[in-house]
């Protein structure tokens, strides 16, 4: 009987030592974040849709809701005219404002749709560290009409670019995104997993 006990009292200490263990990995962040509830940029449709034009580049600064891979892009389309565009992410380097020292940090495959509805496609990977990000809404030049790009109704600050050849060529950084102007944010956001 009393090895009995000896046999359980190990067994606890050893449970007891991993849960501290574990405990402590995920104190330290380790858990990661999760996909499936973490992004960057916004879902919020309250505002009243754009028309932009082929081959501009549009930029807005987010806090992502946690640090880690950057998984899919989301980019509503608001009308029935086809179009084609891809989001990309981009790192500020605390001025929130769009420059050279900005630099890409991933962006999602081409999406092309001619119905109202949330276009998804896997990004080419890219990592979140740290303060805010730049997630830039890339409407191709060959696209068959104008990106209809829904909007919530905040008011902040933004930057853009009406003709950059962005969506064939990402640059490495926003320098080419330089005229800011009040307005809405575009409806996209892109998912952060482990």
């Amino acid at each position: 009987m009393k090895r009995f006990y000896l046999i359980i009292f190990f067994l606890l200490f050893s449970l007891s030592a991993q849960a501290q263990m574990l405990q402590a990995v995920v104190g330290a962040g380790g858990a990661g974040c999760n996909s499936l509830v973490d992004y960057v940029g916004t879902n919020d449709q309250s505002g009243a849709p754009a028309a932009r034009a082929k081959d501009s580049s549009w930029c807005f600064l987010f806090t992502p809701t946690c640090y880690g891979t950057l998984k899919n892009a989301y980019l509503i389309h608001a009308n029935t005219s086809e179009s084609t565009a891809k989001v990309c992410v981009y790192s500020d380097n605390g001025d929130s404002i769009a420059n050279s020292s900005d630099l890409k940090l991933g962006c999602s495959s081409s999406m092309t749709t001619s119905i109202v509805e949330w276009s998804s496609q896997t990004m080419d990977g890219g990592t979140l560290t740290s303060g805010k990000v730049w997630v830039c809404l890339f409407v191709a030049s060959g696209a068959a009409n104008t990106w209809s790009a829904e909007k919530d109704s905040k008011t902040v600050t933004y930057y853009y670019n009406t003709s950059t050849g962005h969506y064939d060529t990402p640059p490495a950084n926003l320098t080419s995104v330089s005229n800011s102007a009040s307005g809405a944010n575009h409806t996209m956001y892109v998912t952060v997993g482990e």
